[in-house]
Order: C-alpha cells, then sequence, then structure tokens
C-alpha cells in the first residue's frame, strides 16, 4: 500500500516537473533584469532652444550630452549628467538682438519609469515592439547649473537704465531648478535574456531647464517691472545607451 503511494506520488511528481521547469525559466529570479541593468552609459546629442528676453525664438544651437545613472530601485534611477554646446539667439527682420552663449552644464537628476513598477517582461520573453515602447517611457526631474560664456554678444539700443548686458568674452553662472526631462528608450539588443551582460538601446529625450536668473541670454533687466521671466532653455536629444 505504502509502495502504491509512493510509486504514484512519483509518478505526478515526473509528470508536473517540465511545468514547473517552464514556469521557473519564464519567471525572473529576485532582481534578475535589475541586476542585469544596474547601471546605464548614454551618450546623445541635438538642438536647444533659447527663450530668453526676445520675443521671437529665431534661431537653434546644438549641445552633446554624457549621462550615467544608476537603478536604486525597480524603475528608479539616479544619475549625473554633463552637457556642451550653445544657446544662440540671432538677428531678426524685427529684432536686433543676438547672442551665442558657449554653456557647459552639470545636473543632478532622478529618473522614473512607471511601467516597471506594474508590470515586469520577465527573462526568455521576447516582448512586442509596443512592450517594449511603454516599458521604456520614463520622466525625470532634477537640479543643475550652467557655466556661461559669451563668444559673442551685442544688445545695442535695446539696453536702458534698468538693464544691463555683458560683454564679449564674459564668463557666469546660473543655477536650472528645476531640470525636467521626458523620453523613452527602446532596447536595439537583446536585454530580456539572463545570458547576456549588457545591452544597447536608443534613446530620444526631451528637457527643458528652467534657470533661477537672467543670464543665459547674457542680457539681465535690473528692475523687477523689465523683467519678464527668467531664462530658461530646452534640449532635444538622441543618443545611445550602454545598460550592464
Amino acid at each position: 500500500m505504502k509502495l502504491n503511494t509512493v510509486l504514484k506520488g512519483l509518478a505526478l511528481f515526473l509528470t508536473t516537473l517540465p511545468v514547473f521547469s517552464y514556469g521557473q525559466l519564464n519567471c525572473p529570479p529576485p532582481g534578475g533584469q535589475e541586476k542585469r541593468d544596474r547601471f546605464h552609459l548614454t551618450l546623445g546629442g541635438g538642438p536647444t532652444l533659447l527663450y530668453g528676453d526676445k520675443d521671437v525664438i529665431t534661431t537653434a544651437g546644438a549641445a552633446a550630452q554624457l549621462k550615467f545613472d544608476v537603478r536604486v530601485y525597480k524603475g528608479v534611477l539616479v544619475g549625473l549628467e554633463g552637457q556642451i554646446g550653445s544657446l544662440d539667439e540671432l538677428r531678426s527682420a524685427n529684432d536686433e538682438r543676438f547672442v551665442r552663449n558657449a554653456y557647459r552644464m552639470g545636473a543632478l537628476n532622478v529618473t522614473a519609469y512607471p511601467m516597471h513598477f506594474f508590470t515586469e517582461i520577465p527573462r526568455h520573453y521576447s516582448p512586442t515592439f509596443g512592450e517594449k515602447l511603454l516599458h521604456g517611457l520614463y520622466i525625470g526631474v532634477g537640479v543643475g547649473g550652467t557655466l556661461n560664456r559669451y563668444r559673442d554678444i551685442d544688445y545695442g539700443s535695446f539696453l536702458a537704465s534698468d538693464s544691463s548686458q555683458y560683454l564679449s568674452g564674459d564668463r557666469n553662472k546660473s543655477l536650472l531648478l528645476p531640470t525636467t526631462n521626458l523620453g523613452i528608450s527602446v532596447p536595439l539588443t537583446d536585454a530580456y535574456s539572463g545570458f547576456k551582460k549588457g545591452y544597447w538601446s536608443a534613446v530620444l529625450n526631451g528637457q527643458f531647464s528652467f534657470s533661477r536668473d537672467e543670464d543665459l541670454d547674457g542680457f539681465h533687466p535690473i528692475s523687477e517691472d523689465s523683467n519678464k521671466r527668467n531664462d530658461m532653455y530646452s534640449f532635444l536629444s538622441f543618443g545611445i545607451r550602454y545598460s550592464f
């Protein structure tokens, strides 16, 4: 009687073993995916737009970007960012003012991938392109600063008694608070295999940085009555990321 019970139990175990094995194969171990992409290194570039005291945005500058992020929790990254580029406002038909600001920027950012909190793509699973897009959407916020160097600047007749202008070659600093990011990262190589150590992704990011002063465009209204707003700039970048 006992032997029959043991044999039946053994048969049941052997029958269900493939099912359990398949389930384990498709279920990621604790932290399995996160261990494979704890670090992210991104290199990108694209156009910048300066929103200073001119009413019309006349031209775009350009910048390059380097980022390093560390995953601190499921779907949450903390990282450092550096930019080097230009913030330009050139002459137009109705406004003769122009400035070329060769800036350098550094920031500390927190990035969140909302879908990572609700769903998880298991290892050894081939997600659809739509699933990759959803899991690649992210938002971010941070704080940073710029080192401004005005390569060329002229505000001419727009200068008044309640305003000041930096000269060509002058330098100064600006605090950015906040910097905001909205973007998407899409894996280009296999990001869901348990056998590879790293993978590549394409990254599209839109950033808006709010300065706490009037110095990004080199023109500084002194009185509060003539100060329309603090300067700000946007940066649209396309980049390549390596996660490991």
